[in-house]
C-alpha cells in the first residue's frame, strides 16, 4: 500500500527545512533560497501562499528531511 505525500505549505516547508540545519539565504520574488553550510546543499521553495509546495519536490532520491512518508523501503 502506497500512501501519497500530505499537501504542505510554503510556511511548513520553511520550518521542516530550518529544523534540517537549513538558513534563509536570499529570495527573489516569491521563490527562498535556503542553505546549509554542512554539506553546501542549496534548496529553493515557492513561496506562493495560496497553493501547496508540488509534491515533485520531495521525491524521495532528493529527499534531505526525515519524513516517516518519504520511506520507500515500505511502498
Amino acid at each position: 500500500m502506497s500512501r501519497k505525500l500530505p499537501d504542505l505549505k510554503a510556511k511548513e516547508v520553511v520550518l521542516a527545512l530550518q529544523r534540517a540545519g537549513f538558513a534563509k539565504w536570499r529570495q527573489k520574488g516569491s521563490h527562498l533560497t535556503m542553505f546549509r553550510p554542512d554539506d553546501r546543499r542549496a534548496l529553493t521553495v515557492p513561496m506562493h501562499f495560496s497553493k501547496s509546495v508540488p509534491r515533485a519536490l520531495f521525491t524521495p532520491s532528493s529527499a534531505v528531511l526525515e519524513c516517516p512518508w518519504m520511506n520507500s523501503a515500505g511502498s
